[in-house]
């Protein structure tokens, strides 16, 4: 039986594939630790995690970053610290798609704001994205 949980995950991906443009082409597969595995080639796979942030909503302004910062550096860190777990998939790279239901940037951009939260932790790719706007925020790699 699907669980609910599972539901979700998978909604939440094919959205966030929708949203972004540069999602490669590919079979996935819904698995656990990370949560998807995208099968590019025979030699080439990503893995995906998804995490959701605490609160439902976001308003990114120069005044009330502050609670995104930190919900986004809590999920870094959780993460980060299981990326060792992941990495016994044995995929080429491994991406981190952080989501809330809304984040509404009037101002900073957030890839901005979140860059030097999101350097040095291991994934390949980190993603925010805002679930209602449809919008997909893209941070450097972290292993350049």
């Amino acid at each position: 039986m699907i669980s609910s949980k599972s539901i979700k995950e998978r909604i939440v991906l094919d959205h966030f594939r929708s949203c972004y443009s540069e999602f490669p082409k590919g079979k996935i597969s819904q698995t656990e630790s990370p949560d998807f595995i995208l099968k590019i080639s025979p030699r080439i796979s990503i893995g995906i995690e998804l995490v959701s942030l605490p609160s439902a909503s976001y308003v990114i302004d120069r005044k009330s970053a502050r609670p995104l910062i930190t919900d986004v550096q809590t999920a870094l860190h959780k993460k980060s610290e299981k990326l060792t777990l992941y990495r016994k998939k044995r995929a080429n790279s491994y991406w981190l798609v952080i989501y809330a239901d809304s984040i509404i940037s009037k101002g900073p951009d957030p890839e901005k704001i979140l860059e030097k939260l999101t350097t040095g932790n291991g994934f390949d790719g980190i993603f925010l994205l805002g679930l209602f706007e449809g919008v997909v925020w893209q941070f450097p790699r972290a292993r350049e």
